[in-house]
């Protein structure tokens, strides 16, 4: 007898799960901890609050903001990114969800339907979130890890719409 499908549904992060951008929230507790500059956090917030108004985004200025992030990273132990993103969440994520779209991720889970995240945020930020909830899986932008450490490269494409 042929196993019974399950069902599933996805869920974007961005403007989605959270109001505003995982990558504008993950920028900020980097910036709280030293990470960089002042000049650099002031490109999230513009390039933040016109995804949130709009919601959409210039592709070059995405690609060159997923670049930024994952180089401030480059150096650190993998383990450090994912407390970092911890972190983040409890600072800033936590007081930005809809708790709408919780809502309704949470009766697919009740209904034994899988409940995935699939974003452009960085896999940590995202898996993070799908604990907390208790959902299925998440698969988001990861950096490249050598050793247990950031080298600062991408791995993979983004997990991006097209528009």
């Amino acid at each position: 007898m042929a196993p019974t499908p399950k069902r599933a549904a996805f869920f974007d992060v961005d403007n989605t799960l959270i109001r505003g951008s995982a990558l504008y929230f993950l920028g900020k507790g980097m910036y709280q901890r030293g990470f960089f500059t002042k000049a650099d956090i002031s490109r999230f917030v513009v390039a933040n609050l016109r995804f949130r108004f709009s919601g959409k985004e210039k592709p070059e200025e995405m690609k060159r903001l997923q670049n930024a992030a994952t180089n401030f990273i480059a150096g650190q132990k993998a383990s450090d990114i994912a407390k970092l993103a911890q972190e983040v969440y409890d600072e800033h994520v936590s007081a930005a969800l809809w708790q709408g779209t919780i809502d309704i991720a949470q009766t697919h889970l009740s209904n034994d339907e899988e409940v995935w995240l699939v974003t452009a945020a960085s896999q940590e930020s995202a898996q993070v979130i799908c604990q907390k909830f208790g959902l299925t899986g998440a698969l988001g932008r990861r950096a490249e890890v050598k050793g247990g450490v950031s080298t600062g490269q991408r791995r993979g494409d983004l997990r991006h719409a097209r528009e």
